[in-house]
């Protein structure tokens, strides 16, 4: 039980998977996240992504001074209105995928819980591409 407190307790770093230009294309996605994240509780992030776009993904990787780890899989708690959202566990990795509603441009939000005690809210944007 310790060493799953310390686990939710330890320093979380929020990574963008397939954005590493950080320009919104067809393609990617533009994630606006803190790089990391100390303690419990909750942490909250934003992308953007481009309407009819391909989907947004998001590697959320927790390391702790005994090498880390999520206490549960991850769990979509609160579904988004206006796409679809889903999260999994891969390497150590929670993979955080985001795809919009066809034609729709506007906010969303959904989030994701990690144990009883922590959770990611993530905002959305879905804009036209310039």
């Amino acid at each position: 039980m310790e060493a799953k407190m310390r686990a939710a307790a330890a320093l979380v770093t929020v990574l963008c998977c397939g954005c590493n230009q950080q320009r919104l294309t067809p393609d990617s996605c533009v994630v606006h996240m803190s790089s990391t994240f100390a303690g419990t509780g909750s942490a909250q992030g934003q992308i953007t992504v481009a309407k009819n776009g391909a989907p947004c993904g998001i590697a959320f990787v927790m390391n702790g001074p005994s090498g880390g780890g999520f206490v549960s899989d991850p769990v979509l708690t609160t579904e988004p209105a206006h796409g679809s959202a889903s999260a999994r566990m891969s390497n150590g990795a929670a993979l955080i995928f985001y795809s919009p509603s066809p034609d729709y441009i506007g906010p969303d939000r959904f989030v994701v819980g990690f144990s009883r005690d922590y959770t990611l809210t993530v905002g959305v944007s879905v804009v036209p591409l310039p």
